[in-house]
């Protein structure tokens, strides 16, 4: 018995619907913030020292690789608190389960994440 499966299955040329890129876009910004944890938690015990290193981190913060940095990170944190509260409350059934109701919603998670992007690269700059 010999069955027909795909020798090569490329996931690249798939087309996943836009929910399915919300959910894969909430764990990978999962994933990120969990890996910038352990800098911030340096950063943070760095500040708290005394002044001269706080104004040795402002001056570490002003240069243009730190602020790419700490745009991703907070990229990241406002794309998973937006698409979390989705989640949520498709999780306790205030949002409908339909699948245009998750379209709509996931194209709304990324409009917000899109404003939210656009104003800290605005405020960091």
């Amino acid at each position: 018995m010999k069955r027909e499966r795909p020798v090569n299955l490329n996931v690249l040329s798939m087309r996943f619907p836009v929910t399915a890129i919300i959910s894969i876009g909430h764990r990978i910004t999962g994933v990120l913030i969990f890996f910038f944890l352990p800098m911030l938690l340096w950063m943070l015990g760095h500040v708290l020292s005394d002044a001269s290193a706080y104004a040795s981190m402002l001056h570490c913060l002003s240069q243009p690789s730190m602020r790419v940095l700490l745009w991703i990170l907070l990229a990241s944190v406002g794309y998973h608190i937006v698409a979390g509260l989705r989640h949520l409350l498709m999780d306790a059934h205030i949002l409908s389960n339909s699948f245009t109701a998750g379209k709509i919603s996931a194209w709304l998670v990324l409009f917000v994440a899109f404003l939210w992007a656009v104003f800290v690269g605005v405020w960091l700059w």
